[in-house]
């Protein structure tokens, strides 16, 4: 009798498991297909330009670095445009046209803060990690800042064993945010987040950079447009934010 108690509690764990993936999958389908169709949107307005995309399709990653990197940031749903004006311009769109809201990544006002760090030399604390930066591809150089701005100098490691050596001070005793292959997160202040199933991939469920391409949400950005949730990216951790751009509802 206890034995099949046992079954039955394990079985309603796995149920229960599976259901909370499948519900994670609709709302990741939902996100994604508001995003797109915001994205889609204004890419089709001739008369607004300086606007890129989303940024999750402004870079490309390997794909065993696909799950690190969505859990990494939440900006891969943001758009990215060229300067205020731009932003301004597309957020009114929006709102004109009841399309949904946005959050807009100002390459103009994140270079300045970003540019340089960028662009400076850094090397991993250890072998056992990479910058998750530095396995980014952009499509274009001008889009690095934005990516920067993006994850910083979170770090990826395979296990969330190495994860805490290195997050927690290893030999040079500083701290860093670190994520593993499977999306387990260590903060430097020594959160950890993880458990239950692992994230899905991200390109399935709509996350960042395309399939076979590629991964902590910036400031400089604009949100606002009109009704609805578009362009909205997953998990990660927030930045502290920077003056934004902004349209009213």
């Amino acid at each position: 009798m206890s034995r099949l108690q046992d079954k039955l509690a394990e079985t309603s764990r796995l149920k229960h498991g599976i259901d909370n993936t499948i519900q994670d999958l609709k709302q990741s389908y939902r996100e994604g297909e508001a995003g797109d169709r915001t994205m889609e949107f204004l890419l089709s307005q001739r008369s607004l330009k300086g606007y890129y995309g989303t940024l999750r399709q402004l870079g490309r990653i390997d794909d065993s670095y696909d799950i690190a990197a969505g859990v990494a940031s939440n900006a891969w749903g943001f758009h990215v445009v060229e300067d205020r004006a731009t932003a301004t311009a597309a957020l009114q769109l929006l709102k004109e046209h009841n399309i949904g809201r946005a959050t807009m990544m100002v390459i103009s006002e994140i270079e300045k803060e970003m540019g340089a760090r960028s662009k400076n030399a850094f090397t991993a604390p250890t072998p056992k990690c990479k910058r998750l930066f530095d396995l980014i591809q952009p499509t274009n150089e001008k889009f690095k800042s934005v990516f920067y701005q993006a994850v910083r100098d979170t770090l990826v490691v395979d296990t969330l064993v190495a994860a805490r050596e290195v997050a927690f001070g290893g030999v040079d005793k500083k701290r860093y945010r670190v994520v593993t292959l499977k999306g387990e997160l260590v903060e430097p202040s020594g959160s950890i987040t993880g458990g239950g199933a692992t994230p899905e991939r991200r390109q399935a469920q709509g996350g960042p950079l395309p399939a076979r391409q590629a991964g902590h949400q910036g400031g400089n950005a604009a949100a606002a447009g009109g009704a609805g949730a578009g362009g909205r990216g997953r998990a990660g951790t927030a930045a502290a934010p920077t003056p934004n751009v902004g349209a009213g509802e």
